[in-house]
């Protein structure tokens, strides 16, 4: 009875209902708020989320296939994208909404849904289906994208891939490449190309406009030879990993190779490098002999007590002739001959000193909880004889901890989606601070899920295209809590020279203290168009390259922001007198095609760096020059050419005929 009673309740229990999917809804908006009469779909993708999203190739700088950085490098992505490609249509969405006066809109639960968009004739937004209530789907702008294919081998299809799974085809428009429709300006994804012999791929960013170059990479036969017979046969490159082996003479071949760098060893059963070798399409195999390795640094590894490797560990390194100072933080190097790294995903790291002070990574308390200063002078003949990196062992005590989660809403109270999150620091019940510098995204919810990290308060650092960059402390192990960020204030306007004549090419850096900079560029008719600006005292540079104010010139702009002010005004570049001139050699022939530079008199120039109100110009070809709307005052002018000797002048704004003397 015992016995059937129980296979009762087992039918029973496999037999239960699944759970009733929840209720899709939430909010349309726009930069001025909630968004009415947008129509809202829901999709069924099959999401190509990135197989490998934490592996680094053996050899790499960081181009990817198709010269493009791209952030899934490993053989397993290629197959999705491919998988992708080749069902490159939106489909047939499941369900139909319409936003209402307050942007609101709801479907009935619909479980095989997996992203949802929203879509009017001047913007989109497409999200994954990772929340199912309270969603904010931010419109933005759309666009034709155009994309140019190069390489030997033609492409016969292509598309953008984006991480919700869904794909905008892209078609081929004479010698180019253009999306079929118009796509998002604020969605990133991966431009993938495919061809008979031939992959390319290359990262789509929007932020760096809506043109691409990509490279369709072919594939070649790679031969080479181990200097022992039947040994394995090792490849290791961006997006692909290739093993074969070696016969009785040692030669070897792989087939099927992209044509980017690639390591190849040789190695024995046991696994043991006896032969390595460098791939590269210009050179084919290259043997690389421990003569030849790199020895300007030693490789050097930290690992946890249980010899795990630890990763972002951070290795504070000064001159050995300079005595170190503990415990070593960036706030404390300045004036020093340090500088920092952090370990990558295997603990390792690459050091060019022998005085070590090494930190925690800052999730796990950084200096707090773990410090260690060292000196490794010696080391490098270890490395040198084992070829593997110097293990450092660094104990890091086990913190308690919390995960604090909130949610990021605007002054309206909607949920604020694609915010970026960055946890500055934490500064522990004793007072101790340590840096963290990582970040995390709001979900499409608002919703934000801090990672464990040990007890403090936390600061944190908001920022958004929409809101204005803000700055939070939280306590970690408090309750959940609402971060309301402002929209911030507008500027409208153009960008004028002297002559009230629009500038059609410039870059403009926005510039706050305690903030990071900002970065647009003018429109074609000198549009200004700054969002979310915080209020107070901000400078806006103007920067010029081969306008005919200067070859490289900029300006800075001081203004006072009100909060969320909505401003229209222009910006004019000053009036100012010119300085006119020529350059010529001693006997006083015209040289021309010479550099010259103009800093006021007593402006210092950073090493490196231009000086704030430097402006250059090349002399024509009969050696005359011209500095358009110079500030009063006297200039210094610094003239270099090829084969010639530098010399230096002293001008007063408003000089015409100077000569500038230039040595051969």
């Amino acid at each position: 009875m015992r016995a059937l009673l129980v296979l009762v309740a087992a039918c029973q229990a496999s037999a239960a209902p699944a759970p009733t999917p929840a209720q899709i809804d939430g909010f349309v908006i726009d930069e001025d708020g909630a968004a009415a009469g947008v129509d809202v779909a829901l999709f069924a993708f099959k999401p190509a989320a990135c197989p490998c999203p934490n592996v680094e190739p053996t050899l790499s700088d960081g181009s990817g296939v198709g010269r493009g950085d791209l952030p899934c490098q490993c053989p397993e992505a290629i197959a999705v994208w491919r998988d992708q490609l080749a069902h490159c249509e939106v489909g047939a969405p499941l369900a139909h909404a319409r936003s209402d006066r307050r942007g609101h809109f709801a479907f009935p639960p619909l479980a095989s849904a997996t992203a949802i968009a929203a879509t009017r004739p001047t913007g989109e937004r497409w999200v994954a289906l990772a929340a199912r209530s309270g969603i904010a789907l931010e419109l933005a702008d759309r666009a034709i994208a155009h994309v140019t294919i190069q390489g030997s081998d033609p492409a016969t299809r292509a598309g953008i891939l984006y991480p919700d799974g869904h794909c905008v085809p892209l078609d081929r428009v004479g010698s180019a490449w253009q999306s079929r429709r118009s796509v998002s300006d604020r969605a990133d994804g991966v431009v993938v190309a495919d061809g008979p012999t031939g992959f390319g791929a290359v990262n789509w960013t929007p932020e760096l406009g809506l043109t691409r170059e990509l490279e369709l990479v072919t594939t070649a036969t790679v031969r080479g030879m181990c200097t022992r017979p039947d040994l394995e046969v090792r490849l290791a490159g961006p997006y692909q990993r290739i093993v074969g082996g070696a016969d009785a003479r040692g030669s070897f071949q792989l087939d099927g190779v992209f044509q980017l760098e690639a390591q190849v060893t040789c190695r024995d059963a046991r696994g043991v490098l006896v032969d390595e070798f460098l791939y590269t399409p210009e050179h084919g195999v290259v043997a690389v002999s421990p003569a030849e390795r790199p020895y300007d640094c030693t490789p050097v590894r930290v690992v946890g007590a249980a010899g795990t490797p630890v990763a972002d560990a951070q290795i504070w390194i000064e001159d050995w002739r300079t005595p170190p100072r503990m415990p070593f933080s960036p706030d404390r190097l300045e004036g020093s001959m340090a500088h920092g790294m952090t370990t990558d995903a295997r603990g390792d790291a690459c050091v060019d000193s022998w005085d070590l002070s090494i930190d925690a990574p800052g999730r796990d308390g950084g200096a707090c909880a773990a410090h260690r200063h060292l000196t490794i002078a010696g080391w490098w003949f270890t490395w040198w004889a084992t070829l593997a990196p110097v293990p450092i062992e660094l104990d890091i005590p086990a913190l308690p901890r919390a995960s604090w989660r909130g949610r990021i809403v605007n002054s309206e109270q909607l949920p604020v989606a694609g915010a970026t999150v960055r946890i500055d620091q934490i500064r522990r019940p004793d007072r101790c601070e340590a840096r963290v510098e990582q970040s995390v995204d709001s979900g499409a919810d608002g919703s934000v899920a801090l990672p464990a990290l040990p007890l403090g308060m936390v600061t944190l650092e908001i920022t958004h295209p929409w809101y204005a960059q803000q700055r939070f402390e939280i306590d970690d192990a408090g309750p959940p809590r609402d971060l309301v960020v402002g929209r911030g204030a507008r500027w409208r306007g153009r960008i004028l020279d002297p002559d009230d004549k629009p500038i059609e090419s410039c870059s403009i850096e926005v510039i706050r203290a305690g903030e990071n900079p900002r970065h647009a560029q003018c429109g074609p008719r000198g549009e200004l168009v700054l969002d979310a600006l915080s209020a107070g005292a901000t400078t806006i540079q103007v920067s010029l390259t081969d306008h005919p104010l200067g070859r490289y010139r900029s300006h800075r702009f001081r203004i006072v922001v009100i909060a969320n002010q909505r401003r229209t005004d222009d910006l004019r570049w000053p009036r100012g007198a010119s300085i006119t001139g020529r350059t010529v050699d001693a006997g006083g022939q015209p040289v021309p095609g010479v550099w010259l530079s103009a800093v006021p008199r007593g402006e210092a120039r950073p090493v490196g760096q231009r000086a704030e109100h430097e402006v250059t110009t090349v002399s024509d070809a009969n050696g005359r020059f011209e500095l358009l709307h110079m500030e009063p005052g006297t200039w210094v002018l610094e003239a270099s050419g090829t084969g010639t000797r530098s010399s230096r002048v002293e001008v007063i704004a408003g000089t015409t005929g100077a000569r500038v003397v230039i040595g051969r």
